[in-house]
Formats: structure tokens, sequence, C-alpha cells
């Protein structure tokens, strides 16, 4: 049996997925063994298993990056995919992977609210920062996120350091992980520099004082109650969000320090890689053309509400499309920092928890 492998993606995602290999399997004759990794596993334990595979679905970053031995996959399968997007399977300069999905960190702000309607999708951060301070009282508090989860966190913290600084900025942050442990990542001047801002939002009033540990559910408490004018969350999270709840926002990516200025956004992507083998069976080329069909990408955007790849593809709402919209004009879509910076999970939990310590001293040295 050909195999294919899902590390550590949405269940949505692989729930669509399965529903594509089933229809190409009646093609083939042939049946898909489906694994899935725990994602856990080291990266050289990963690596063992890939080898072993035919495809395997995975999130853009460090970890996909690490792996060994991948095919570099044939350009005629990309021509679909706008050139940004395609950045998203790229590492220095070569093409490693194919963009299946993307997923969007996104600001979203409450319309009907007194704080936050005079808002702008043209408004520079500095802008925002004027129009939440105004707003700033001791029953709200203009910005939300649910920083409890580790992945909530980081994405938030890298769409962060990419609006404030820039691509430049983002990857500083990026190659400061290669050298350092999280303990000491957490104090390199090109994170440090976001997590001060963080902490004089909370300060100012402009965030929750226990953002960081907020859930979902909690952050969504506060904008059925219309207390959240402005909500940083993932598109994948916006899903999760009662439609009467979420129908009264509007969304855009954080806005940057210049209007207009170019911009590498959050945009998470889920990639197919394939084991480079001196064989590859018919049954995975197929797939992959399945997978980058313009009806095929309709029905998985439909299925995870994420942004579909393809150029042609009808995208399930207003979210999903703008998402793709603002990924293809951008410099490239960047992966969320629970992914990009290490490849071993365990580093990236320890992150996390450090991150949360320093936000709770207020930067302050242990």
């Amino acid at each position: 049996k050909q195999v294919i492998v899902f590390l550590d993606v949405p269940e949505s995602v692989r729930e669509a997925i399965e529903e594509v290999i089933e229809t190409e399997g009646t093609k083939t004759k042939k049946p898909w063994e489906i694994l899935i990794i725990d994602p856990s596993l080291s990266i050289s334990e990963v690596n063992k298993v890939f080898k072993k595979t035919d495809v395997l679905l995975i999130k853009a970053g460090a970890r996909a990056e690490a792996l060994s031995s991948i095919q570099i996959p044939d350009q005629k399968l990309l021509w679909e995919i706008p050139t940004a997007i395609r950045r998203a399977a790229n590492s220095d300069n070569k093409q490693y992977g194919i963009p299946i999905l993307l997923d969007h960190f996104e600001l979203a702000w409450d319309r009907t609210n007194p704080v936050s309607y005079n808002f702008s999708p043209h408004s520079t951060f500095d802008q925002l920062e004027k129009i939440a301070l105004r707003g700033a009282n001791k029953s709200v508090y203009p910005f939300l996120c649910a920083g409890g989860d580790d992945e909530s966190l980081l994405n938030y913290i890298g769409a962060l350091t990419e609006a404030l600084g820039g691509e430049k900025t983002w990857e500083a942050v990026r190659l400061d992980a290669k050298n350092a442990d999280p303990a000491e990542l957490v104090r390199k001047e090109s994170l440090s520099s976001v997590l001060e801002t963080l902490i004089r939002w909370r300060s100012e009033g402009l965030l929750h004082p226990e953002w960081f540990r907020m859930a979902r559910p909690d952050v969504e408490a506060f904008m059925e109650t219309g207390a959240a004018p402005f909500v940083f969350m993932s598109l994948s999270n916006h899903r999760k969000i009662s439609q009467r709840t979420v129908e009264k926002y509007n969304s855009i990516f954080i806005p940057g320090t210049a209007a207009d200025a170019p911009r590498s956004l959050t945009a998470p992507a889920v990639l197919l890689l394939t084991p480079d083998k001196k064989n590859t069976r018919e049954e995975a080329v197929l797939l992959k053309d399945a997978l980058l069909n313009e009806n095929t990408q309709t029905k998985l955007s439909g299925i995870t509400g994420l942004a579909p790849v393809s150029s042609t593809a009808a995208a399930p709402d207003r979210q999903a499309n703008e998402a793709r919209l603002w990924a293809a004009a951008s410099e490239g879509p960047l992966p969320s920092f629970f992914t990009a910076l290490y490849p071993d999970p365990a580093d990236t939990a320890l992150l996390a928890k450090h991150i949360r310590e320093f936000l709770q001293s207020d930067g302050a040295e242990n």
C-alpha cells in the first residue's frame, strides 16, 4: 500500500484530505494506508517515518525544513498557485514542498463597538494604538487574544514581530533561535522588543492582564457581551466562534507601521512533502494533482474553512478569499512562530513557558 502521513495538522484538514483519498483510491484501486504521527516525536524519529512514506502533510516551519531527503516538486504542479504563496514551501530559494491550504492571523474589530467602529482597514499600527487608547477604561480592554494555548500565543507574537519590525526583524528572531535555547531567546533583543510592547499594552490597559492565560471560549465570552473591540486571532479560531457573535466583526491583517508598505504576512500553510525516492508511486502523483485541482481546492477550503492556495478555486466566504488575496499580494506567507523557530516541539513548549514568565514578571530578571 501507498502510505500518507499526517503530522500535527488540524483534524479538519486530515478529514478533508481523507475524503479526497477515498475518491482517488477508486481510480487506482489501491487503498491508501493512513498514519498519524505523534507530534511529540523528535525530528530524527520523524525522519525515519518520512523515508518510508509516499506523502506527508505537515505545517510549514522549522520541522518541515529539517526533514532530510525531500523530493523537489514538479514545477508543473505549482502553476495555479500564486508566486507569493508558493514561497510558503520555499527555503534558501529552494522549493521543497507544495502548499495545500492557508491559515491566517488576523485583527478582527467589532464595527458596532464605540471603541473600534472608527477603525479603518487602511489604519497604521500607530493609529490603531491611538484609537484603542481612547477607548481603554477599567471595564474595557480594547485588545484581546487567547494566549492561553501555545499556538495562539506564538502566532500572535510572530505576527506582531512582522507588523512592528517587518520581515527583517522576524527573520532575526528565527536566526537567533538557531543559536539560542528558549530561555535565552526570550532575552534576545529581536524578540524582547515585541514582548516589551505587550507588557506596555497591559500596563496601559490596552490588553487584558490575563490575556496570556485566556482560552478561546474566554475571548468569545467578551465578544458576546460587546467587551472585545479588537481581537487578534487565527482564521481557524475565527471558524470556531458562533456565527451570531462573529458576524458583527470585520477582519484584516495586523496593520504595519507604515501604510501600504510591502508585507510578509503571517499565514501558516499546510504543506505536502514527498520523500526523495528512485521510484515515485503513480498513486502519489495522482494525489498531488487531485489536491491542487480547482474543484478539490474548493472542497478542501469549504470543509476546513481555511484559504485555498489555487488562484482559481472558489473560497467558501469572504474571510477565506481575503486571506488568500492578502497572502498572494504579500512578499510571502510566513509560518507561525509556533512552528517556525524550533524543529523539536519540546523546545517550542519551553519557549511559550518562558514567554509567559517574561510577561508575568514585566520583563524583569528572575
